[in-house]
């Protein structure tokens, strides 16, 4: 029996739930992407037909890449990735196949990387970035895809002092592991109007 998530769909963290859709999801890989009705991108099988089910793809030995399922050949609801080495990469809510809900990330580790949700296909409300050694990188406020104020952190976990949105305004920085600067980034109104590639030592 399916266990059911919140709006009738089976709930894919359901350890037999994820079992029996694997078993039965049909290889994403026989179906073809192609523009239909002069606009949207579907899935479709052999025959030319927007595709409805789950599908999965699996690497060379025979791990799980990518678990999902298709509506009239749009991705819906839940989308699961993993990495090579077997562990979950990626749990993306999708709607009508525009991102909409839930969007996780996770490095090969299993550390968190991204944390944060979507609406109609953009960055909305509160979304949290990591390092790949755990500490906190970015967290960020965005309404429909606008950045609204962001909070920008160090490698070593020290405040960015050079980094501040607020109210839509201002500048970010993203930095490498070593702590050198790699990018810094202006916005106004929300929306990113510069980004400026440099180096810097680490500090």
């Amino acid at each position: 029996m399916l266990h059911l998530a919140p709006g009738c769909s089976p709930d894919l963290r359901d350890y037999k739930t994820f079992e029996d859709v694997v078993s039965k999801a049909s290889s994403i890989e026989k179906l073809t992407r192609k523009r239909m009705y002069g606009m949207i991108m579907l899935f479709v099988d052999a025959d030319q037909k927007p595709f409805t089910g789950w599908v999965k793809a699996t690497g060379d030995g025979g791990n799980l890449e990518t678990l999902g399922r298709l509506e009239d050949g749009q991705k819906q609801g839940l989308w699961m990735n993993w990495h090579d080495n077997g562990a979950k990469a990626s749990e993306i809510e999708w709607k009508n196949d525009v991102m909409e809900g839930s969007f996780e990330e996770w490095y090969p580790d299993g550390k968190p990387k991204t944390v944060g949700q979507t609406l109609n296909g953009e960055v909305d409300g509160e979304w949290k970035t990591y390092y790949p050694g755990g500490l906190i990188e970015q967290v960020s406020f965005s309404r429909e895809g606008k950045l609204v104020r962001m909070q920008v952190w160090k490698p070593n976990g020290a405040v960015c002092p050079e980094s501040s949105v607020k109210e839509g305004h201002g500048t970010y920085g993203e930095y490498e592991s070593n702590g050198s600067l790699r990018r810094r980034m202006i916005f106004r109104e929300g929306v990113r109007v510069e980004a400026v590639r440099r180096s810097a030592p680490p500090g």
